[in-house]
Formats: C-alpha cells, structure tokens, sequence
C-alpha cells in the first residue's frame, strides 16, 4: 500500500477525526482471479499474473485502501501446509488443506514447522522479495505481516468438528494444539519481518474464535491471541472476525487488537459500544447479499442506510463485514465510493 494510505490506517486505529470518510476493503485469491477472469492457479503460480492483478486492482480504485495490500497467500493452504498438510488445488476456487491428524490423541505428531523452509512459507517469502522492488517502484510498500489465526489453523489440522468437541472433551490436548499452531504464527510474523523491514503492523484472520463460547473463549483464545498480537512491536494490530458472535469484540482492548473488522449483523453503534472507545472498526456492509449479489443502486442505497446509522466517525473504516467476495463487481465498488463521496459533500 502507498505510505499516505498506511498514515491514514495509523490515524484511523488511533481513532484520530479525520477529514475524510476513508474507505478499505480487503481482497485475496477468492475474488481477484474473479474480478480479472483468470484462472485462479495461474493467479497462485505465475508471479508477473499476481503483480498485475493487484496492481490493476489498486489503479482501477483510487478511492480504495485494499488490505492487507500485495497479499502473497494459498488461502487455507498457505501455513497449514507447512504442518504437512495435504493441499487439493483447484482449477476455479481456493486450495482445500486435508487434515494432518484424525483424532487429538495424535496431537504429539504436530510439531512447529519452520516458517524459513517448511509448506508453501517460503514460496509466499520469496513472491514478496522478488517483486519487492516492482512493488516499491510503482510507490506501495509491504507494511503487515499476515497470518491465518490459531483457531483457523488448528481446526483445519484435526477436523472442524474434532476441533470444537475437543474444546470439551479432550481440553487439555486442544490446548496443546492450540499453543504449538501460535508458537508457528509468532515465527512467522517475526519472521516476515525480518525478512522485510517495511513492516509495521499485524494482520490476523480467525473467524473460528466466532464461533464459541465467552467461557471457552477467554480459556482457549484470549492467551494465544495477546500472544500473537504482541510478537513485534505493531502499529496497527487488526483481527478479521465476520462470524456472528460479540464475545471476541468484548477483549479486542486485552487482546491488543486497534482494529477490527466484524460480521455485517452487528451496526457500528453496537460494535462501538462493546469494543470501547480504543479500538477502530471496518466494516460493514453485507459482502454477499448487498455487495456482491445486489444491484449497484442497492449498493448505494444500503451504504447510505450504513452512514447514517453511525453516531461518531471517529475510528471507522468503511467496508463490508468480511472479504470482499467473488461476484463483487467494478460498478458495486464503485457505487460504494459514489455513496460515501456524496455522503460526505
């Protein structure tokens, strides 16, 4: 991302007032090879195609701050592969990682993998330094390490299911699976910026901590989380949850979290009122049924509906409640824009 987009992202998670009404959506390898209509493993494989898109991508919105910006990820696959996880790539979608172990009782198989040589880590390394000086050139600049949550991680390496019922039968095992996928994310955060000293903030995606208990929660999530947002020192820590849940916005303050980004079913109102006064919001328009499946008037209309709702613009973000999904058009985007520009005049 350019560095005036990175200064407004500090300001906004410092709740700073700002003049404008800032825009930001985040966008991976479900949507871009859509937008573009090219094949998703090209997008995956060919560094010049992954250049081009994102770069396309940014010139076609100026309006927009695309996050985390020049994402270099496998989907799913990217750090449960370094795990040994078995990843099914596919023509026309996102990779699927098979599981590692069946039951918690294998959890002495997981080991922490090294994020310099194991999976597909250092595949996303190198695709970051080789078109490091492309990227900087056209004046964006990497300024997040990114990593997949704890949670997301470690339901894919046992099964979702075996997840959340070892939650409750077999805590102790969990626990341990839990605590070696976050000893990995913090290698990895620390290790991406090492390797690239234009980093300054953490970007962590983890809709699976959505989707438990306040209990469960505070036992099982709240410790790696605090962990994994204190591994360097950060300017702008943000945490995409989009599931329907309020318990994780109730300790975003302890967790370390400035800036978060929430399920559409929540209105900033609600948001502000439970996450406090210190942490920034994005959000929140309904990715699929208003951004991606509803007309560009109905885009309009409902972004309009989202300002107004909004006592105090003070950290926010305006975006959808989630990824911007495939099926989200060029005049949708657009139409967002438009709304807020016409907003704010």
């Amino acid at each position: 991302m350019k560095l005036s987009d990175w200064d407004i992202l500090c300001k906004v998670a410092n709740c700073e007032k700002m003049a404008e009404l800032p825009i930001a959506f985040i966008i991976d390898s479900p949507w871009l090879p859509w937008w573009t209509g090219i094949n998703t493993l090209d997008y995956y494989t060919r560094d010049d195609v992954w250049f081009e898109v994102n770069m396309k991508a940014i010139e076609a919105f100026l309006d927009i701050i695309f996050l985390p910006g020049f994402w270099a990820e496998y989907g799913m696959g990217t750090q449960t592969s370094a795990f040994g996880s078995k990843i099914i790539w596919q023509q026309g979608g996102t990779p699927s990682p098979g599981r590692v172990i069946y039951d918690l009782s294998e959890v002495d198989r997981i080991k922490k993998p090294n994020s310099a040589t194991d999976g597909l880590l250092p595949f996303v390394l190198n695709r970051i330094e080789n078109n490091r000086k492309k990227i900087e050139g056209k004046g964006h600049y990497t300024k997040f390490a990114f990593s997949w949550g704890p949670f997301n991680i470690a339901a894919y390496l046992v099964g979702h299911t075996e997840f959340f019922v070892g939650l409750k039968i077999y805590p102790e095992e969990t626990k341990k699976l839990i605590e070696i996928v976050t000893e990995h994310i913090i290698d990895w955060i620390r290790l991406q910026k090492e390797r690239i000293d234009s980093i300054e903030g953490i970007f962590v995606l983890d809709d699976i901590i959505g989707f438990i208990n306040e209990e469960d929660f505070v036992n099982f999530a709240l410790p790696p989380m605090k962990e994994i947002f204190a591994a360097i020192d950060s300017k702008v820590n943000f945490l995409h949850n989009d599931m329907e849940s309020i318990i994780p916005a109730k300790y975003l303050e302890e967790m370390g979290v400035n800036l978060y980004n929430f399920s559409h079913i929540f209105d900033f109102n609600t948001m502000r009122e439970v996450a406090g006064d210190s942490v920034a919001l994005l959000g929140n328009l309904p990715p699929r049924d208003v951004l991606a499946d509803g007309t560009a008037e109905e885009v309009e209309n409902e972004t309009i509906k989202m300002l107004d709702s909004i006592s105090s613009f003070e950290g926010i973000l305006l975006s959808c409640g989630g990824v911007v999904p495939p099926g989200a058009s060029s005049e949708n985007l657009n139409s967002f824009v438009k709304a807020v520009k016409e907003y704010v005049r």
